[in-house]
């Protein structure tokens, strides 16, 4: 697990846990981290756990993905991290070393999940709406 402060134009608006192994941040309604502002790309980045520890990469968004104001592919993420997608901020507050891996079920179950949706309104000011209940499917390995 590993727990994200939210800032928008500098400004702290929530904390969220990041519960899966992988998690897709954009302005999809498919990403798990839904960020609507108009320079994040549908997907635009990954937060995923692995082995060397949680890695971050860019899905070859048009406006990049950046960690401590450099542009990055790939980075493995550690304590007080900045991550900076479009005018959204993240700092990494926690992050839990336990790399889990999902057990194969002969059925396939439904887990609720959570995805947090930030809007920019019509002004230029965001909104934050989320944390916002959504159902995702649970995937066999």
């Amino acid at each position: 697990m590993i727990t994200l402060k939210i800032y928008l134009d500098g400004e702290f608006k929530q904390k969220i846990k990041l519960l899966r192994d992988v998690e897709t941040l954009g302005r999809s309604r498919s990403a798990t981290l839904r960020l609507t502002d108009s320079k994040i790309s549908g997907a635009h980045a990954q937060i995923k756990r692995t082995p060397q520890g949680v890695v971050i990469k860019d899905l070859g968004s048009s406006n990049g993905t950046f960690v401590n104001e450099k542009r990055i592919d790939e980075h493995v993420l550690k304590l007080s991290d900045r991550i900076r997608l479009g005018k959204i901020g993240l700092k990494v507050y926690s992050i839990d070393p336990v790399v889990t891996e999902a057990k194969a079920t002969t059925k396939k179950k439904k887990k609720k999940g959570k995805v947090l949706e930030i809007k920019n309104n019509t002004d230029g000011k965001f909104n934050c709406d989320g944390p916002t209940e959504v159902v995702a499917v649970v995937k066999k390995k």
